[in-house]
């Protein structure tokens, strides 16, 4: 019989399930997690309430055991780490994610909020052209939750600039099969495990919200190639501050450097813009 003393010891263990390469302990993992949710919701919210209204809260022992067990069946729901202790940074990322998805205001948005988990987090530091050291924040999130992020990245990552006060590249965890790799003779290299799928893929994560719109190969004369990539006029506005984060964190995670431009707005797209400035 499952009880609320036993909840806090088999969320680690549905975790572990989520956290797994078969789709079916995965499903096995988020359908405990969720049933454990949904039957003690209404104890977690009344034990919340109470602390809220217990003005002797401090004294009360039970009360406090009680918001401990509540803790352990809510926190951390949105980090899948799976080896090594979660950071402060880490730990900030998951519970603003969970508060956001949380937030009565994002109702529209709940059935994709719900789905995004983060792998893992870092401050990234490194030296502007202008001279200056500026930050941002790498978060790396599941696979599996990249389509569902997507549907909310611009919200999502406001939130995250908002709160953070620097750039957010957000990507997904992907695995390069090498063509050295040793296989069975009937199992084909899936094209998207490919080195050059792989970087084309990681391109267009760190370009959120915006989206790549061309891309640019010149050759020099000393024999170097140039790369550029060009983004979406429209969201010149939002991308423009964050340009020397998104190359060097394509260079950080590729090897590769790229230069981002803007391409040239057509006819609408600039219909667009003036009715954009015309609004300001």
């Amino acid at each position: 019989m499952l009880s609320f003393e036993n909840v806090a010891k088999l969320l680690p263990h549905a975790q572990q399930l989520v956290n797994s390469k078969y789709e079916t302990h995965i499903l096995a993992g988020l359908n405990s997690t969720l049933n454990i949710l949904c039957k003690f919701e209404r104890q977690i919210m009344d034990t919340k309430h109470r602390k809220l209204s217990d003005p002797d809260y401090r004294n009360n022992r039970e009360l406090q055991e009680q918001m401990r067990k509540c803790q352990a069946c809510v926190e951390n729901q949105k980090l899948m780490k799976k080896e090594g202790k979660p950071s402060e940074l880490e730990e900030e990322v998951a519970k603003t994610l969970q508060h956001f998805e949380q937030a009565k205001e994002n109702a529209q948005h709940l059935q994709h909020l719900r789905l995004v988990y983060v792998n893992s987090a870092e401050h990234v530091e490194f030296k502007a052209a202008h001279g200056g050291v500026e930050r941002y924040i790498i978060i790396r999130i599941p696979f599996r939750s990249l389509l569902s992020f997507r549907k909310v990245a611009k919200i999502s990552i406001d939130m995250l600039e908002s709160k953070f006060k620097q750039p957010i590249v957000v990507i997904a965890n992907r695995t390069i099969i090498s063509t050295r790799a040793v296989s069975h003779a009937t199992q084909k290299r899936p094209r998207s495990r490919t080195l050059k799928a792989v970087h084309s893929a990681i391109l267009d994560d760190i370009v959120a919200p915006s989206n790549v719109t061309g891309r640019q190969f010149k050759s020099t004369v000393e024999g170097r190639k140039i790369e550029k990539v060009f983004l979406d006029p429209l969201d010149r506005e939002v991308m423009e501050p964050r340009l020397d984060s998104l190359t060097h964190a394509y260079a950080k995670l590729t090897t590769h450097t790229v230069h981002f431009e803007f391409s040239k707005p057509t006819a609408f797209q600039q219909k667009k813009l003036e009715s954009q400035r015309q609004k300001k």
